[in-house]
């Protein structure tokens, strides 16, 4: 669907005139306007958080409605759809933490788990996201653009059963898993299992300053179909689930390894960041393809905010306190590329420049705007194509 016809038009309007609505209704929700940004609540307990020690009971979510619109993109379909409606819970009792997570949106289970946490160590077991990178690791209602990026939206831990070992302290962090297939997916044979590591360093935090480097692996295993397939979608999630490269089917696959490589610096409203990532198929017998990608991205607070990262979260977890009554914005600039030809494999290359506003009216909603430059040179069909994306994102947290 075009957006920008008469029909567009309307779900433009009708999308606007609720984002207007529900900041009103979630205004009279605050308390104030110093109070720190909802998001940082819910990525604490999703992401295993030490918890205020009267913390017994905790029940919060997000919900996400998406507007899209492609310019000179027939591989993919612009719409208006529920992106994401996730609500969890997450009981604590001091060192234990029980967590279950589940999204409404496509009826899909993904945090499930229990874990042990020390003052220095942590054991987490059932089904979810093992730490990987930065991005990857930051939950979704707090990354700085409506999706990940490039490389790291193809190549982000899934939520995974499996057990996570972690030791960390202020300055060094190292988290070990091994994981499964999600439950309830098909395996055709051979149960494909997958080993992870990262370690990081931050030799700075404070509240709005931080100096941050990791450094993470991951083996992913196939099961007896010995087949996999890379197609990330532009940055965003069309109406069809469309991409714009896409390697195919790479049969007589074993495994792949992905490394991954990222630093950031925070500095008061002031934020850079950015993330390398490699991945080699391994396939018996024959050349071993290799794929790579990065991205880099400069973010500043308009109205003087920051980002939170939190060490044991191993990702940011919201903004600081809003200081205006008009609400807090942020612009962001993102340069990212994949390339996805390799050998006999020529699943075409993507270089994509991406434009962010974002406005947080109260602690409870997000008004998110990309527009999308999006570049292939070429793209999986072999044709050079150059496509403009236009996404909206109202995200409301619980």
């Amino acid at each position: 669907m075009d957006l920008f016809n008469k029909k567009g038009f309307r779900c433009w309007r009708w999308l606007a005139v609720g984002s207007y609505l529900l900041c009103q209704i979630t205004s009279t929700m605050a308390v104030g306007s110093l109070q720190q940004y909802p998001a940082t609540q819910h990525a604490a307990h999703s992401q295993k958080k030490s918890l205020p020690d009267d913390f017994a009971f905790h029940l919060g979510g997000y919900f996400q409605e998406d507007g899209m619109s492609f310019d000179r993109a027939p591989q993919l379909q612009g719409n208006v759809n529920w992106r994401a409606g996730r609500v969890g819970f997450w009981w604590d009792n001091h060192s234990w933490l029980l967590g279950f997570d589940y999204d409404f949106s496509d009826t899909t289970l993904y945090d499930a788990y229990v874990t042990y946490q020390g003052d220095y160590y942590l054991l987490m077991m059932g089904q979810f996201s093992p730490i990987f990178g930065l991005e990857n690791t930051t939950n979704i209602p707090d990354i700085t653009f409506l999706e990940l990026s490039l490389p790291v939206f193809l190549w982000s831990t899934p939520y995974v059963p499996g057990i996570q070992i972690g030791f960390s302290n202020h300055f060094l962090s190292v988290y070990g898993s091994v994981t499964g297939p999600h439950w309830g997916s098909v395996v055709h044979g051979r149960i494909p299992y997958a080993e992870m590591i990262s370690v990081i360093l931050i030799p700075v935090q404070t509240t709005d300053r931080l100096v941050y480097f990791s450094v993470s692996g991951w083996q992913q295993g196939t099961d007896s179909g010995r087949a996999l397939n890379f197609s990330p979608g532009p940055e965003l999630v069309p109406g069809n689930n469309g991409a714009l490269i896409d390697t195919g089917l790479i049969d007589n696959a074993d495994y792949y390894r992905t490394v991954d490589g990222a630093v950031a610096g925070l500095y008061g409203p002031f934020e850079i960041q950015g993330e390398y990532l490699n991945t080699w198929v391994r396939r018996p017998g024959e050349a071993t393809p290799q794929f790579q990608g990065y991205y880099a991205t400069v973010s500043y607070f308009l109205t003087g905010e920051s980002r939170l990262y939190d060490a044991q979260a191993a990702g940011f977890v919201g903004i600081t306190p809003i200081h205006s009554r008009y609400g807090a914005w942020q612009v962001a600039v993102r340069l990212s590329a994949l390339d996805l030809s390799s050998q006999t494999i020529q699943g075409g290359y993507e270089h994509d420049v991406t434009v962010g506003l974002n406005w947080y009216p109260n602690q409870h909603v997000e008004l998110l705007f990309n527009y999308i430059r999006a570049m292939m040179r070429p793209n999986a069909m072999g044709v050079y194509q150059n496509v403009n994306l236009y996404a909206f994102r109202l995200q409301i947290v619980l």
